[in-house]
């Protein structure tokens, strides 16, 4: 019994790693995202309180993404800098001083001198080195690469690294796939967006296999698919459970191919985003050796310009223009309207969310990062019955165990 009790605890141990933890953190996360922007937007919606600019929240949540990657790039480069850097130039600078070095020359006058030099104490020895040492490394403070110094540069050659420029083809990516899924949901019902969108699954792994060279055996396939009808089973539950209301058949006024083509570019370039941001993120080249975090901050710059440049054009940006105190006053206010002290944990939550799925992919891949979408949706569904009175339908629990027994099947 003890050995069985010990096996099963080494078990556990071994699965408590790295892209275990950050696996149910991205899980947990997205189950309590979607909580959230439920959460708000009904509570707006009942308390007949003015809701916040879907695209603004948007752009203020890359910007604040972009705040916290920039505070952890700063910690990574302290962290190297205190553990790395500071013993690496010290043992240089002491290497480059004992190449300098020349013996002392010794003066011999007489032969008791040569008697006297000779029987010197130990003590006396020891003396004489320490002083030669003492003499011999005086590292000159101009010369010496100070902490704050290598932080600094470290800092600078991080951020302004060549590489950054490659972050904005995925950010333009993830940009566009934004704006598609806007363009599909004005013309489309949400059901079908939300069962076509999961074709990205498919995309994502047939994208995985071409570009990054990655080997899927035949159940793995098989278990893709599953996963994906699953999901969709699942959806079309939840809408039914909700007593969502549908529009009937043919009064929904839309045009049926171009919400189905948005859908479809949509699930197309976030897959590609995803597959870019994996390459990049796994990359061992020189020309990308960059932290995790700083990678995170360029794209999260990238897609602050993106949205900012986008929303310039809607004119949505037009009343911070103006060169009266007054005028730029109100357009903040306008700007942040509806934006309450819930919507900021939201956007909070969901930034987090953005830096965890780049963790997620970078430890392990795209495909569980799916996984991780796919668990948080039954764990939704379980928070929403105790939060919305919510009753999952057979439907509903049907697609959740497609899916489910997809996720056993494809690992083992």
């Amino acid at each position: 019994m003890r050995i069985y009790l010990f096996g099963f605890c080494k078990r556990v141990v071994s699965c408590c790693s790295k892209q275990f933890f950050f696996f149910w953190f991205l899980t947990f996360q997205n189950a309590m995202a979607v909580l959230l922007i439920s959460y708000t937007q009904e509570r707006q919606l009942a308390a007949g309180a003015e809701r916040f600019a879907v695209m603004h929240a948007v752009l203020i949540q890359e910007a604040i993404k972009f705040i916290v990657s920039l505070a952890w790039c700063v910690i990574d480069v302290w962290r190297y800098v205190r553990e790395h850097a500071i013993e690496r130039n010290e043992k240089e600078l002491i290497l480059d001083r004992l190449d300098e070095m020349q013996p002392l020359p010794i003066k011999v006058n007489t032969e008791s001198d040569v008697l006297r030099s000779s029987y010197l104490s130990n003590s006396e020895e020891i003396n004489c080195k320490d002083n030669l040492l003492d003499a011999s490394f005086q590292f000159p403070a101009s010369k010496t690469p100070g902490r704050w110094r290598l932080f600094k540069n470290g800092i600078v050659s991080e951020l302004f690294h060549p590489s950054a420029f490659r972050m904005l083809l995925p950010a333009l990516l993830y940009g566009f796939q934004n704006c598609c899924v806007y363009l599909a949901l004005a013309n489309i019902e949400p059901t079908l967006f939300q069962v076509t969108y999961q074709s990205r699954i498919i995309i994502t792994a047939v994208f995985m296999s071409v570009f990054l060279g990655r080997c899927f055996l035949f159940r793995q396939w098989v278990a893709l698919v599953v996963l994906a009808l699953g999901v969709s089973v699942a959806q079309l539950g939840d809408r039914t459970a909700s007593g969502a209301e549908r529009s009937p058949e043919g009064s929904f006024k839309g045009d049926y191919t171009v919400g189905i083509v948005a859908t479809i570019l949509s699930a197309t370039t976030s897959s590609a985003a995803s597959v870019i941001m994996e390459s990049f993120l796994k990359s061992r080249s020189s020309s990308m050796s960059l932290f995790t975090s700083t990678k995170n901050l360029h794209l999260a710059l990238h897609s602050v310009l993106c949205f900012a440049v986008f929303q310039a054009l809607n004119g949505s940006l037009g009343g911070f223009t103006e060169s009266s105190n007054a005028s730029f006053i109100d357009a903040v206010r306008n700007y942040f309207r509806g934006f309450d002290g819930l919507v900021w944990v939201m956007l909070v939550v969901q930034a987090i969310g953005g830096l965890l799925v780049a963790v997620v992919i970078k430890y392990s891949d795209n495909i569980v990062r799916t996984f991780a979408a796919v668990i948080s949706i039954a764990l939704s569904g379980l928070c929403s019955s105790y939060l919305y009175a919510f009753c999952p339908s057979a439907t509903f629990l049907v697609g959740n165990s497609l899916s489910i027994g997809a996720i056993v099947v494809y690992n083992f």
